[in-house]
């Protein structure tokens, strides 16, 4: 068995020797994770939002903050990303 194969790390997060390496790969896949499920959480509440209120700015932006995490794998742009669409329904009236 591989060194590494036993932890469940993926296998460019499996080191030979260098465990800081290993360690900041999963932190920032967490991060990651983390972010983009709060912001999933805030798109769910735009939708349903702007489906109550027939408002197609909070509707779009859920599902853009639904999906955009998918495309990103950067903590900086998942926060930026998500913070301009979670500020566009406050901006635009729609």
């Amino acid at each position: 068995m591989a060194r590494g194969a036993q932890c469940g790390l993926p296998p460019h997060a499996r080191s030979r020797g260098r465990d800081s390496r290993a360690k900041s790969v999963i932190i920032f896949e967490t991060s990651s994770l983390i972010i983009g499920l709060l912001t999933s959480a805030v798109g769910m509440a735009y939708i349903a939002y702007g489906r109550r209120q027939v408002r197609y700015a909070p509707l779009l932006c859920g599902i853009a903050l639904c999906a955009y995490s998918w495309f990103f794998d950067s903590w900086i742009w998942l926060v930026t990303i998500g913070a301009v669409l979670m500020a566009i329904p406050f901006f635009v009236d729609g």
